[in-house]
């Protein structure tokens, strides 16, 4: 039973593998660079969940 591989498949693969051994070198550089990463993935959801609250709430206004 052969798996066919297609080529999103290996390029997934591959960049899986890049961010293994690129964390594998440099674990602390890995660490410095996802955390500000983190960071504004969080305070861009936390601005939009604000937006939206105040969008809705001003549906509640007359």
């Amino acid at each position: 039973m052969a798996m066919k591989v297609n080529l999103k498949q290996w390029f997934v693969w591959l960049m899986v593998a890049f961010v293994i051994v690129f964390i594998y070198r440099d674990p602390r550089g890995a660490s410095d660079a996802i955390g500000p990463f983190l960071g504004d993935i969080g305070h861009l959801v936390t601005n939009v969940i604000h937006s939206g609250a105040e969008f809705l709430a001003g549906f509640g206004r007359h």
